[in-house]
């Protein structure tokens, strides 16, 4: 990975937490994960059930995207991935079963 694809990853996770953060609360939105890219692991935390990749990229990799969200999340947390080419709204992908237990618990 060059520094430019670094860099252009990491204003989208600042930019997508701030979106977070104003649309939930601080409280919902952990701290963006630093050493992921070293130690494998997702890049956010939503609320305390949500693994979430970032990804800010023109082209869609959906299920690779899916793979790696599967694969970091830890156990107890959801994976999902956010995604968001240019000129063009944050777009939020998951696998049936995650979501279907999200709504689930949603409409208890």
């Amino acid at each position: 990975m060059s520094a430019s694809q670094r860099t252009k990853g990491a204003a989208a996770e600042r930019e997508f937490r701030g979106l977070a953060i104003d649309t939930f609360g601080l409280a919902a939105v952990g701290q963006r994960r630093l050493a992921q890219t070293r130690d494998g692991g997702h890049d956010l935390d939503l609320f305390d059930f949500l693994a979430v990749e970032v990804k800010r990229q023109e082209r869609a990799s959906v299920y690779a995207w899916l793979e790696q969200a599967q694969t970091s999340a830890p156990q107890g947390r959801l994976p999902c991935v956010v995604w968001r080419p240019s000129r063009r709204g944050w777009c939020v992908v998951m696998m049936w079963d995650p979501w279907a237990e999200l709504v689930r618990e949603a409409v208890r």
